[in-house]
């Protein structure tokens, strides 16, 4: 066995849906962690009350919900560890997920594991920031490598987010993951998606339930990304072009 130096927190972040958070963390539980690593959830405001928490489990809890983005950086602030392993409570881990996700980070500083559906399809191997500015969910057989990760979960360096700052919490309720990656790709970081390491995803269970997940909100979140990362004539033409098919009609 590889003998891991990293110290990691698992962190879960969790907004009312108790019976989706409780799922998350026993599959958790069930993982074999190859290094010192801690477990905590933050309870990211919820209103309902929290259940008895399995035994293992530090419990973080802020009294308002300010949504994921910033429940991200509050999962990051509580953690002790040297890497976090963030993870939305919608995931459900495979067999020895988190042993092979450790094995992504050797020369890297941030990796997520294959997310696939409950039908065994798969949901994402990382992002690709696609011109003039759209976030298209990576396959494995695409040969380029992804230039972000996505929010719903990865391991990053603790060091790394207190680096950039974390997550911008100007962006209302999405696109964090991809202004992430590109400054991250800014600093020479690249995002890797360890195709053995594997992940259920129950697709925006708690999102669905968030008033501000709107296609308002995610246009405008789009748009600063580009105000952000571009200049000039480079910021024009794709601000041009989001703004024409962003509004074409739909089918």
């Amino acid at each position: 066995m590889v003998n891991f130096s990293v110290d990691l927190s698992v962190v879960v972040l969790h907004f009312n849906r108790w019976d989706l958070t409780k799922d998350c963390l026993a599959s958790i539980d069930a993982q074999e962690i190859p290094c010192s690593y801690e477990k905590v959830l933050v309870d990211n405001g919820s209103t309902e009350a929290l259940c008895l928490v399995r035994e293992g489990w530090r419990t973080v809890r802020y009294d308002d919900n300010r949504g994921h983005i910033v429940g991200q950086n509050r999962c990051f602030e509580s953690a002790q560890g040297e890497w976090v392993l963030f993870v939305a409570n919608d995931v459900r881990f495979r067999k020895d997920c988190i042993k092979r996700l450790l094995l992504s980070t050797y020369g890297r500083r941030v990796a997520q594991p294959l997310l696939i559906t409950p039908h065994g399809m798969v949901d994402n191997a990382g992002l690709f920031w696609k011109w003039p500015g759209y976030g298209v969910s990576r396959k494995p057989y695409h040969p380029f490598e992804p230039n972000a990760f996505t929010s719903t979960c990865y391991l990053m360096r603790k060091e790394l987010w207190e680096g950039v700052g974390g997550f911008d919490e100007q962006l209302e309720s999405s696109h964090e993951d991809i202004d992430m990656g590109l400054r991250l790709e800014a600093l020479g970081y690249r995002v890797q998606a360890n195709p053995d390491a594997r992940a259920i995803h129950l697709g925006n269970a708690t999102l669905k339930y968030q008033p501000s997940h709107n296609r308002a909100a995610f246009h405008r979140d789009r748009l600063y990304v580009l105000r952000k990362h571009y200049r000039g004539l480079d910021y024009w033409t794709r601000y041009l072009a989001i703004q024409l098919l962003d509004h074409l009609p739909r089918p």
